[in-house]
């Protein structure tokens, strides 16, 4: 039996990351998540590999995702930041989600 990928377009992705808080944490946890792992213990982008935050959004958006996989509740002012960052990267989180339900689909 084969399954089809659900494929993710960049205005989905805004629209939920705009109505969403939930989906605004887990889009920090997922760049957060594709940071390499020295990125991450220097909280720096040291690649220019189009993954996890940019040089702009590292410091802010590390120390976010940071307290999100703690469970810590964001701020009002966290989470109109964290929902611009991930905005900002909604790219790479289309790429993500997309890559996502792929291998999903290839598992059925």
């Amino acid at each position: 039996m084969t399954t089809t990928a659900t494929t993710y377009t960049r205005d989905q992705i805004n629209a939920l990351l705009l109505a969403n808080d939930r989906a605004v944490l887990v889009a920090m946890t997922r760049l957060y998540d594709a940071q390499t792992s020295d990125e991450k213990a220097v909280t720096t982008v040291r690649y220019l590999n189009h993954k996890g935050f940019s040089v702009r959004t590292v410091g802010v958006g590390s120390r976010i995702a940071r307290k999100v996989a703690k469970g810590v509740t964001l701020t009002a002012a966290e989470m109109k930041l964290a929902r611009d960052i991930a905005l900002w990267h909604s790219k790479q989180l289309v790429e993500l989600a997309n890559a996502k339900a792929a291998a999903k689909a290839a598992a059925v």
